[in-house]
């Protein structure tokens, strides 16, 4: 069952086996949730070692105790993710392109709120509900479908830079993605801490 039906942008399966996952999730538009890689505490580098951006901004000192991250620490966790599946409603449709236009034309003055949920309901299938909740989100965060949008531009470029052109593993570029949290690559690029 689903709480909220009419503004779906996904929906989950949990299988018994593992393997049924993986079978599942060659369909187009389904994702094995662990192999995505996203959300993932065993991928986060910056979590696993502990790294934060600026010491007054550590919440290990905070804790006033030893605090011990493993990326075993949460079984469970990892063995629901390796046989749970996403699957994507609408796989072919450009949803970002629609979300960075919308953003840009709402707070450019160009789309009201009523005309940017017409915009998604038309373009991507959105139901208007889950229209007003997407719109809701770019007027309550503006830009972070934009940032979305030049995280990933910036992550491709890097990409070809090291992976393609240098010969970097694709796991050490993710490694070292990963590894510095929430800090812009560009900025970790040039302070050339690779």
């Amino acid at each position: 069952p689903h709480n909220d039906p009419e503004a779906a942008a996904g929906v989950t399966f949990s299988f018994d086996d593992p393997e049924d996952a993986k079978k599942f999730g060659k369909a187009t538009g389904v994702n094995v949730l662990i192999e995505t890689g996203r959300h993932v505490y065993t991928n986060w580098l910056s979590l696993l070692s502990m790294r934060t951006a600026h010491p007054k901004l550590d919440p290990y000192a905070w804790a006033q105790r030893k605090v011990e991250i493993r990326a075993d620490a949460c079984p469970r966790t990892l063995e629901i993710l390796a046989r749970t599946c996403n699957v994507k409603l609408l796989p072919h449709v450009p949803t970002p392109a629609y979300r960075i236009a919308i953003d840009c034309g709402l707070h450019s003055g160009k789309l009201t709120h009523s005309g940017a949920c017409q915009k998604l309901m038309e373009g991507v299938g959105f139901t208007r509900r889950r229209a007003e909740a997407d719109v809701n989100w770019y007027t309550s965060a503006p830009t972070v479908p934009m940032s979305y949008l030049l995280g990933r531009i910036e992550l491709e470029k890097l990409h070809a830079r090291l992976v393609v052109r240098d010969g970097w593993s694709l796991r050490k570029f993710n490694d070292w993605i990963l590894s510095f949290g929430a800090i812009p690559w560009s900025w970790i690029w040039q302070a050339e801490l690779f």
